[in-house]
């Protein structure tokens, strides 16, 4: 897991590298995941928002390399993906994606190209779930699938590039006990 702005502190079932005033170093993340069996949350509270692309771009890399090796990690996650792998600036950027990876934003607009070309699956909930998906077949070239109603709560719309309509899915509340993602708005320059 990518953590921009350190929502996952506490993840249950993973490591927390990073903080505030600590840049995770990539070789430690890349250790960690070779010595444990655990997920690992790379905090980038740390890293200048500014720098976060930079950052990013030595980290991938470290991941891609010990995936080659070793299989792990299996999915790299990245939150707040504008974040790292934004519009502005992106120029002809063509590395930061690979296969097996999930990148999750509430700005589609501002993720770099190559980022939206490369995404195959979207999922979308909540009230603007079918403009969500309307501005990524606009971005990716395509034609708009055929929405027959909004989305309901408890359930999410999944969207596959090329196909007409994007299939209803139902969401499940977490396990009792299971560890709340917290968002800290405000408290980062």
């Amino acid at each position: 897991m990518i953590d921009p702005e350190g929502d996952y502190e506490g993840l249950e079932h993973a490591l927390e590298i990073g903080e505030v005033k600590d840049v995770p170093d990539p070789e430690a993340v890349t250790e960690i995941l070779r010595k444990s069996p655990m997920s690992v949350a790379v905090n980038m509270l740390g890293v200048e928002t500014k720098d976060r692309p930079t950052y990013y771009s030595q980290l991938l890399p470290a991941l891609q390399s010990l995936r080659a090796q070793t299989g792990r990690p299996h999915v790299v996650i990245v939150d707040e993906a504008h974040h790292v792998l934004p519009a502005a600036g992106a120029g002809e950027r063509t590395s930061g994606v690979e296969r097996g990876m999930v990148f999750v934003t509430v700005e589609l607009h501002s993720l770099a190209a190559c980022v939206v070309e490369a995404v195959d699956r979207l999922i979308a909930f909540g009230d603007a779930a079918d403009e969500v998906i309307a501005s990524f077949c606009v971005a990716r070239g395509l034609a708009p699938p055929l929405m027959t109603r909004g989305v309901e709560k408890g359930e999410m719309l999944l969207f596959t590039a090329g196909d007409s309509t994007p299939r209803r899915l139902a969401v499940i509340p977490s396990v009792s006990g299971a560890t709340a993602q917290v968002r800290r708005r405000g408290a980062w320059g």
